[in-house]
């Protein structure tokens, strides 16, 4: 495929040259010709073929031909080349393509069931809370898919530590995004958002007391929770950042993360119960 390029390229190379020899009226004709041409399937390169044939002269005709013959085997390789991709190859090919779309998607796919087996099977909940639910989907979806994407595309990523550090080795660099991640980013971002996002949606009090009860949940527990976030998610993320491509970054966290949404969906009905049973009390 490389090689049909680099012939193409020559041949581009050809008909330039001819181009230069050119006079106004063909030229013209020339780039009208080429305005109504879009080179699509073989059947347009053919009709392709015979509008340039019929009016250009010689020169620029004998280029034209050498090029769209290029095209034609150029086409008709990545044909081939896309009947021979697998499953996954397709969907990553996808992925890349849009990533952010892909991460809501997959987020959304991963969070829902995760949280509903949290509520039924192992709080064993009579009825699902669907507030908490609705939290759980509104981070997954934006913080998750959305900003998570953004964050290792632009922040998070080989070139700013690259940038920062002068270091050009593959594992440091990963190590360093990966304790980055961990330490930094979950502690002082993640969990103060993930928190805030289920006082919103699931505890139904007044909008003036969510960030002081984020807050001090936050002071509470986040000691805690980091210490559970870093035995699984710091392993987790040097595999990630070290053999994952950049567009399946979020998508590796969503499989990580099933079990990580089952412990903060476990931790977030423990500290609801709590709360039921102060208020009773009180």
């Amino acid at each position: 495929m490389a090689g049909m390029m680099r012939a193409l390229g020559r041949s581009l190379g050809g008909a330039a040259r001819a181009a230069a020899t050119m006079t106004r009226a063909e030229h013209s004709v020339m780039l009208q010709s080429a305005r109504s041409v879009h080179i699509t399937s073989r059947e347009t390169v053919a009709r392709a073929a015979k509008t340039f044939a019929a009016t250009t002269g010689p020169e620029l005709r004998t280029a034209t031909q050498m090029v769209l013959a290029q095209a034609r085997r150029c086409m008709s390789s990545a044909a081939e080349a896309q009947k021979e991709l697998t499953g996954f190859a397709k969907l990553s090919a996808k992925s890349a393509m849009y990533p952010t779309v892909t991460g809501v998607v997959v987020t959304l796919v991963r969070t829902a069931p995760c949280d509903i087996f949290s509520q039924l099977y192992i709080e064993q909940k009579k009825e699902i809370d669907w507030g908490r639910f609705a939290g759980f989907m509104i981070f997954g979806g934006l913080y998750v898919g959305v900003f998570q994407t953004f964050l290792y595309r632009y922040i998070i990523n080989a070139a700013n530590i690259t940038a920062i550090t002068g270091l050009t080795g593959k594992a440091p660099i990963v190590v360093i995004n990966a304790l980055i991640d961990t330490f930094i980013h979950a502690p002082f971002l993640y969990l103060p958002v993930f928190w805030l996002t289920m006082k919103a949606m699931a505890s139904g009090d007044p909008v003036e007391t969510w960030i002081p009860d984020t807050f001090t949940k936050w002071k509470a527990q986040c000691f805690d929770v980091s210490v559970a976030s870093a035995v699984l998610w710091l392993p987790a993320q040097i595999v990630n950042f070290y053999f994952m491509p950049q567009h399946l970054i979020v998508p590796f966290i969503n499989v990580v993360g099933a079990f990580w949404v089952v412990y903060l969906s476990l931790n977030e009905g423990k500290d609801l119960k709590k709360s039921e049973e102060e208020e009773k009390t009180a």
